[in-house]
């Protein structure tokens, strides 16, 4: 019943997308809906000779955040996320230790017995030498971002596998909902994709630092919207509150991403430099 009502919220999504505005080819940095001026930490990770990974180069992301793909020194390949901010890194951490200790009775949710791999595994957690709080992640050889992969191919190879991505992505959250987590920042940029040569490709949701879990509580309050482009129009209008909020705030980002997937773009244009949402754009 929750993967149909997950699906059929998408599926209206993407109509209004499609039937809404129509949208340009954009930039990355629109696209991301951040620009290089959002970011406020200068100084990279130091992570201190006690580690046993070995850094490459440091790319910056949003405010804080820097990634880097990594390889033990037994050779294993893996990637490294630190953030800057405790509140990110500690939402980071809670999700993947509900993911590491799940209970969810995956036949009770209607769910398929792959859905607890459409995400990435944590290998280790520590603390910087300069006070970032760094995990180590799973990750796949020659894998990219959506955003990239919807750049890498033409439509019509896009096209060919539109719905097995897009069964993927679903059965992910619907997932992450019964664990009673709503990621609140799904994008091309978190989510990883692995193209085999011969087959589909294979994708893992990450980047809870934004996320939300409801365990335990009767439900929350967003009024902050994580990436402009891709929140739910809710947000503006200060609707998105309690349980309810789990569906929408990952039901239509969603729905902006399969339409980015399928036209290279989005379907609601944000000007650059941008602070604050208008409702009137959704």
């Amino acid at each position: 019943m929750h993967l149909i009502m997950l699906t059929t919220m998408v599926v209206i999504a993407l109509v209004f997308s499609a039937l809404g505005i129509h949208a340009e080819a954009t930039s990355r940095e629109t696209f991301n809906g951040i620009t290089k001026t959002d970011l406020t930490f200068k100084d990279e990770p130091v992570l201190g000779g006690e580690h046993k990974y070995l850094v490459n180069k440091w790319t910056p992301q949003k405010s804080g955040v820097y990634t880097t793909y990594t390889m033990s020194k037994t050779g294993k390949l893996a990637f490294m996320k630190c953030m800057r901010y405790k509140d990110s890194y500690k939402r980071e951490n809670r999700v993947y230790n509900r993911l590491a200790h799940s209970d969810v009775n995956l036949a009770n949710r209607g769910l398929p017995s792959w859905a607890p791999t459409v995400f990435l595994e944590r290998y280790a957690k520590f603390r910087s030498a300069n006070g970032y709080g760094c995990i180590v992640l799973s990750t796949v050889p020659g894998g990219r971002d959506l955003f990239g992969y919807i750049k890498r191919y033409q439509f019509e190879h896009r096209q060919k596998y539109v719905m097995h991505v897009f069964r993927q992505l679903v059965v992910g959250l619907a997932y992450l909902d019964a664990l009673r987590i709503a990621h609140n920042d799904i994008k091309p940029e978190n989510v990883l994709v692995h193209q085999r040569e011969d087959g589909p490709p294979y994708i893992k949701i990450f980047d809870f630092d934004l996320s939300y879990n409801l365990a335990g509580t009767s439900g929350v309050t967003i009024s902050k919207c994580s990436t402009y482009g891709y929140c739910p129009p809710e947000i503006f209008s200060g609707a998105l509150t309690g349980l309810v909020m789990l569906w929408k705030v990952d039901a239509w980002p969603l729905g902006v991403l399969m339409y980015a997937y399928i036209t290279d773009a989005l379907p609601i244009q944000i000007n650059e430099g941008r602070t604050r949402g208008d409702p009137d754009d959704v």
